[in-house]
């Protein structure tokens, strides 16, 4: 499950603007046999050794998510992963051996103690959804195009919960609304993407307490605008919540 502890966090947690962030090709690369690792190399660079995600493949077999610290072409074993603040992670191309783009504030790896990287493909292999999890909260939600281009969604999946529960349940809300967690539900199958709509359950409670709990699933229409797209609230409902005893 993925929890975001307070509202106050989301400032500090995303410092950029919601929006698009245009894709960069960072050059060829060549995969491995196992397609356990690739090497990009630049002409202004070192070469760089990029680790694919196991289990990210697209339906297709032909895109999946990797990892990397640009400039080192060596052993990771000696590196300390979880303080290296220039990691960086990376849709890739495995057919023709390209990276697409640096996946938008991501900074996930194997073997995380806490958190992890969360991945979604739409059927068609057009769309991805992201989630970089760490211990207490998430770092990015995002949902990106196979050619590079994203969007980070999670100040809007808040931001739609909160206006949905200031109308239809005001009272109750407005006397918490400082308290709130946010947890996206990534296990659920009522999460859905296709290539044209994603659906995203959102429970939200006060930690620890749990004397206000409510869980909605809001639908987005995925408008595509050239080689862009946009997301678009179809609509947001209440949904059934099994209530927990506070701890």
């Amino acid at each position: 499950m993925l929890k975001l502890m307070q509202s106050g966090v989301i400032s500090l947690l995303f410092l950029t603007t919601l929006g698009l962030v245009n894709y960069k090709n960072l050059g060829a690369i060549a995969l491995s046999p196992q397609q356990s690792h690739v090497s990009i190399t630049k002409s202004t660079t070192k070469s760089t050794k990029i680790m694919v995600f196991e289990n990210t493949n697209s339906p297709n077999r032909q895109y999946a998510v990797a990892w990397g610290i640009p400039g080192i072409d060596g052993n990771y074993g000696n590196i300390n992963l979880g303080e290296n603040n220039k990691l960086e992670n990376y849709l890739v191309n495995i057919k023709n051996n390209k990276i697409i783009a640096t996946l938008y504030q991501m900074k996930s790896y194997p073997k995380l103690v806490w958190g992890g990287l969360f991945t979604k493909w739409s059927t068609n292999s057009q769309f991805l959804l992201t989630i970089d999890e760490a211990k207490w909260a998430f770092r990015a939600v995002s949902l990106v195009k196979n050619n590079g281009t994203q969007i980070s969604i999670a100040k809007k999946l808040i931001a739609d919960s909160r206006s949905h529960l200031a109308k239809y349940d005001n009272a109750a809300y407005q006397a918490n609304k400082e308290n709130l967690s946010f947890e996206f539900d990534r296990d659920s199958n009522l999460l859905k993407l296709t290539d044209n709509q994603l659906q995203f359950p959102v429970y939200i409670y006060i930690a620890k307490r749990f004397t206000y709990e409510r869980k909605v699933l809001i639908t987005y229409q995925i408008e595509k605008v050239g080689t862009s797209f946009n997301l678009k609230l179809a609509s947001i409902k209440d949904l059934k919540v099994d209530y927990r005893e506070p701890k």
